[in-house]
């Protein structure tokens, strides 16, 4: 109900945009060392200042929360990418408009 958000062990980068439920979504978070930013769809929802220097190099997906320990996502994956490098909001964009389309 907060919308979608980003969180590490030392960062916290927040959107107010929400899930879309029973549809396709791409989710994305890109960070150059100095700004993380969120995309849904290939469209930017936010971004926060953050560097993730001192953060663990470990990806938990759809971990619950760690405030109230009771909010977690219930669905469905499909495809999970790391890119070695924050991809442009264009690269994003692109990759929204030539998914396949079930």
């Amino acid at each position: 109900p907060d919308g979608i958000r980003f969180w590490a062990s030392n960062a916290d980068v927040t959107s107010e945009e929400s899930l879309d439920g029973g549809r396709w979504q791409m989710l994305t978070a890109t960070s150059d060392g100095h700004t993380v930013r969120l995309f849904k769809n290939g469209q930017q929802i936010g971004e926060g200042e953050e560097t993730l220097a001192n953060d663990e190099s470990i990806v938990r997906l759809t971990p619950v929360d760690p405030w109230d320990k009771a909010h977690r996502f219930f669905g469905e994956i499909r495809g999970f990418t790391i890119w070695n490098s924050a991809l442009t909001p264009r690269a994003l964009q692109m990759l929204w408009d030539s998914r396949k389309m079930d």
